[in-house]
């Protein structure tokens, strides 16, 4: 591997830059934090603490979701 890197410097530097800008792309003009990540997040808090499969309310109190059935296999 580092006989390639000495030998084809720039093509390794241009192949890392574009990975970079690719990224950045996609962080800035597709941001992947949406209304439904925040839903899934608190479900997995939920899940982790209390081991119940549930949204959180407006007094920090959890509710039960039938989320699960429509990801449960049939």
């Amino acid at each position: 591997m580092r006989a390639l890197l000495r030998k084809y410097p720039r093509f390794f530097l241009y192949s890392t830059l574009g990975g970079i800008a690719l990224r950045a792309l996609f962080l800035f003009r597709f941001p992947a934090i949406t209304v439904d990540s925040f839903s899934y997040g608190d479900i997995a808090k939920n899940w982790l603490r209390h081991g119940v499969y549930g949204l959180t309310g407006q007094s920090d109190l959890f509710q039960p979701t039938l989320a699960c059935l429509v990801t449960r296999p049939f």
